[in-house]
């Protein structure tokens, strides 16, 4: 199936991802990174300025994968300017660098400094000011913070829960109800955001569309980082569907207890072909925002089609999980 559409910011074919995932996720973030290298250097240049924290540099790489969405979406509606890169670097502030600290100090056994916990109640609300000063200000604001507060509360949620195995209903896609653990909301904040700046109603299949992202997202990573997860007390999809045939409750707090290696966890996964069962579920939900791009793209063709691109690098990932063993061989990006 060819993707070359005319207007096509990236153009491709999807039997480039199918043919080499890695390489062809290598090639459209470096065609990303040169795309946008003026607005990434103006965006850190005022994030050095307003953020004192050490750690920032550890966070930019990250806060580029939030910000790609959102010029591409940008540039799909009209030309980036000034005001646009305000939106951006308001929401690197409130929502981006508050959600990567959160994230960075939930997986840590150290409190946060007081000093970097009172900089992130800082960024918040100076993020809150600069929205409120733009145009479609109030509007701005309300959808950071409601997107904001879905990922605090499945932080919480997720560190309440850890070292247990939660009651979660394995056929659920997650779309439409509360996943039940950390999600991934940059695509809704940010997306949304471009939406909102520009003034164009946000319908409820776009609303899906873009939460289908943060839920995909996620479940591609469990897939990837059993092993990871499980050390820090997070049981994830991969062993609750080989739990639904293997008991694990023991297995699980022996090995938390560092009794037995994760080799004996990882061989119950395999033999249940439980990575088997959450790459099928992640292959569903791609067919579905597929579904939902094509209705979408009846309204807005360019917008639509310019960021399913990112859904196409989900794509990539669950390939080349599912061909490295179910490891993922690109974990960062050079």
């Amino acid at each position: 199936m060819s993707l070359h559409y005319p207007d096509s910011l990236f153009p491709y074919q999807i039997a480039e991802i199918h043919a080499d995932p890695t390489g062809f996720d290598r090639r459209i973030i470096a065609a990303l990174r040169i795309r946008y290298a003026p607005e990434l250097q103006h965006l850190f240049g005022e994030l050095r300025r307003e953020v004192q924290h050490q750690a920032l540099p550890t966070y930019l790489p990250k806060c580029s994968r939030h910000l790609y969405p959102a010029f591409v979406a940008a540039e799909s509606l009209q030309a980036i300017d000034l005001g646009f890169l305000t939106l951006c670097k308001a929401f690197l502030l409130g929502y981006s660098l508050p959600i990567l600290a959160l994230d960075r100090w939930s997986d840590s056994d150290a409190p946060p400094e007081r000093k970097a916990l009172c900089e992130g109640f800082h960024l918040v609300y100076r993020a809150q000011d600069i929205l409120l000063n733009l145009t479609n200000g109030p509007s701005l604001a309300l959808t950071i913070n409601n997107i904001y507060a879905q990922v605090t509360e499945s932080i919480l949620l997720e560190l309440n829960g850890r070292y247990n195995i939660p009651e979660v209903d394995l056929e659920a896609d997650f779309v439409d109800k509360a996943y039940y653990r950390s999600l991934c909301g940059y695509m809704s904040a940010f997306v949304g955001a471009v939406l909102e700046y520009y003034e164009l109603p946000i319908s409820g299949d776009m609303q899906r569309y873009l939460r289908l992202f943060g839920v995909l997202r996620q479940m591609i990573d469990e897939l990837a980082d059993v092993e990871e997860d499980l050390t820090k007390g997070n049981v994830t999809l991969p062993v609750l569907f080989a739990h639904q045939q293997v008991d694990l409750h023991d297995q699980l707090h022996e090995y938390w207890n560092r009794r037995i290696p994760f080799s004996q966890i990882q061989a119950v996964l395999l033999h249940t072909r439980a990575y088997e069962a959450v790459y099928d579920r992640a292959m569903r939900l791609y067919e579905r925002a597929r579904c939902l791009r094509f209705a979408l793209e009846a309204d807005n063709p360019r917008l639509i089609h310019n960021i399913s691109l990112f859904y196409d690098l989900k794509l990539c990932q669950l390939l080349r999980i599912r061909r490295n063993g179910w490891l993922d061989n690109l974990k960062e990006y050079p």
